[in-house]
């Protein structure tokens, strides 16, 4: 078990150890805020350094070598950070492996991780219409599943989620399309609990437009640079740069703690796909509390939509840092859109536009969050740095 005692942070300009030539694995955690220890459980930091270290192997009274009883201490004065895991691999898992499971599954007990349940199965409107939804449609989609639920598909078959396209505009997430859905949304949820299943809706709570109603009402809650001007956060479809709400700002989340009400409670949707949340940790911003890092802004970010939602909403986190949403998201997609080409790029069609797609490409290519592309699938998995990760 670690020791209750806290461990200090090492200086960020000394280096790191050299690796260790023990095939046996312990890890070294380093964190800006200071190892958090409790007795017979983990480390916890919002970010951390992970070195893969070996335990020392001292020589007894016999001049055999031993272990140090599991400590996983080595030379020096930072073996109170040390610790010999004890997960249960199967013979074939590499070291590294072990260790990294049992780091994350202490991160996860740390984090007080929400129990496992069955992730709903259903159907999702963003992967047959993108966002040209409308009222009219999803009426008669529900329909149409209600039907195959009761002679196809069975019981099992238990959601419908409405995803991008309903918003008037990306940040005005309290604010259906006036014309798509003119009577508003709380109409689709009701079929859907009608023909026997939940609705789900799909939002970006941290991220908007210029354009949107509440980036004019409230430039103060924009996350800008030094210069003044907003931060962009990724490029999206259909042709959109997306700004990121500074949700350091108390009257920003406290917007945000209201549409998740509105969401759940008004409109009746129990499931909540909370898509673009790396915004809320985005690099560059001067945030109107600068005392509150990157990911201590997500980490509120996701507790207030938690509070909001309730403890029985189903949350699925996606386009984020892992570790501020463990213990409040139910479910959790890990990287980035999947594609097969590296880069992020409009299409590949020898047209006689072929020269303005180049172009759009090489626009587009720069994006390095958002896009469908394998660079960004693998640089933006749950372990990945840079851009989500990374210590401020």
């Amino acid at each position: 078990s670690p020791s209750p005692s806290p461990s200090p942070s090492p200086s960020p300009s000394s280096p790191p150890p050299p690796p260790p030539s023990s095939s046996s694995s312990s890890l070294r955690l380093f964190s800006e805020i200071g190892a958090q220890q409790k007795e017979g459980s983990c480390v916890g930091s919002e970010w951390a350094l992970l070195q893969l270290i070996g335990p020392k192997v001292e020589s007894g009274d016999n001049g055999e070598k031993s272990d140090n009883g599991g400590s996983g201490a080595v030379d020096g004065d930072v073996s109170s950070s040390c610790f010999q895991l004890t997960h249960s691999a199967s013979p074939m898992e590499e070291p590294a492996v072990q260790a990294l499971h049992e780091y994350l599954s202490l991160v996860g007990a740390h984090s007080s991780a929400r129990a496992r349940h069955a992730v709903p199965v259903g159907w999702c409107s963003w992967y047959c219409h993108g966002p040209a939804v409308s009222q009219d449609l999803m009426l008669r989609t529900v329909s149409q599943l209600g039907t195959l639920r009761a002679t196809t598909l069975g019981t099992a078959f238990s959601l419908v989620q409405l995803d991008d396209g309903w918003q008037s505009e990306w940040g005005d997430w309290d604010t259906p399309h006036p014309t798509r859905f003119p009577n508003g949304i709380k109409i689709i949820a009701d079929a859907v609990r009608t023909a026997g299943m939940t609705p789900g809706l799909w939002l970006a709570p941290a991220a908007l437009v210029a354009r949107s109603a509440i980036a004019k009402r409230h430039p103060e809650w924009v996350l800008r640079d030094a210069r003044g001007k907003p931060v962009r956060c990724g490029f999206t479809a259909p042709g959109i740069w997306l700004h990121a709400l500074d949700v350091s700002h108390p009257e920003a989340l406290a917007h945000v703690a209201k549409v998740v009400r509105t969401v759940v409670t008004e409109w009746g949707y129990k499931y909540l796909k909370c898509d673009f949340l790396h915004c809320a940790a985005v690099r560059g911003g001067v945030r109107y509390d600068p005392s509150v890092g990157r990911a201590e802004c997500l980490a509120r970010l996701m507790k207030v939509i938690r509070a909001s939602a309730g403890d029985d909403t189903f949350i699925l986190g996606c386009s984020a840092p892992l570790g501020p949403c463990v213990g409040v998201v139910d479910a959790m997609r890990i990287s980035a859109d999947v594609a097969t080409n590296w880069l992020p790029r409009v299409v590949d069609l020898k047209t006689p536009l072929i020269n303005l797609l180049n172009v759009a490409n090489r626009l587009v290519s720069s994006d390095e969050t958002n896009l469908p592309s394998s660079r960004n699938m693998v640089e933006r998995t749950a372990l990945a740095s840079s851009p989500w990760g990374g210590v401020e």
